[in-house]
């Protein structure tokens, strides 16, 4: 059974969450060091939805609450500063119970946020990151229209730039 529970102080789930963090397909975004200073920076307080199955942590989804036109809104800390955001999941289980903790947060969310929040808006999560689907897709969702700002490295900044617009770029940069 998934037990899901909001954590009010991060430091009580420092060690679950950096071996969560530790998994390549979580985005840096939701690393302990960065939530921790962003809260600390924008004098915010860092709350996470917690999952757990067998006493285990599966899954954390940080938050930040932000007031926006009267609406308080629980959103991944950084807001319109992070291109992708993935939660933090455990690889056991985030290929095989996507629909199941989707479902999950999706009903215990809403119980525990209340009074504290309005609206909980996840934004900027990829359908499919890496070829493994997203635990959150199962939440209603539409897609981000632009779903990354990256491209391969290669050899030089020349050919880096080749693979986008290069001319309209260079020109750009030199200017």
């Amino acid at each position: 059974r998934l037990l899901i529970d909001l954590v009010d102080d991060a430091s009580t789930i420092r060690v679950d969450w950096e071996r969560l963090e530790n998994d390549p397909l979580n985005s840096l975004h939701q690393s302990f060091g960065w939530c921790s200073i962003w809260a600390q920076t924008q004098d915010s307080a860092l709350l996470t939805l917690r999952g757990r199955q067998r006493g285990k942590t599966i899954f954390l989804l940080p938050l930040e609450i932000v007031v926006e036109g009267g609406v308080r809104k629980a959103r991944f800390p950084g807001g319109r500063f992070n291109n992708i955001n993935t939660g933090l999941f455990d690889p056991s289980f985030a290929g095989q119970a996507g629909q199941e903790i989707a479902a999950a947060i999706a009903r215990e969310a809403r119980k525990l946020l209340h009074g504290r929040v309005d609206i909980l808006a996840l934004q900027n999560i990829p359908l499919g990151w890496r070829d493994r689907t997203n635990p959150l897709s199962h939440l209603a969702s539409v897609e981000n229209q632009n779903p990354a700002f990256q491209l391969p490295l290669l050899e030089s900044f020349e050919a880096t730039l080749r693979q986008v617009n290069a001319k309209r770029r260079r020109k750009k940069f030199r200017i």
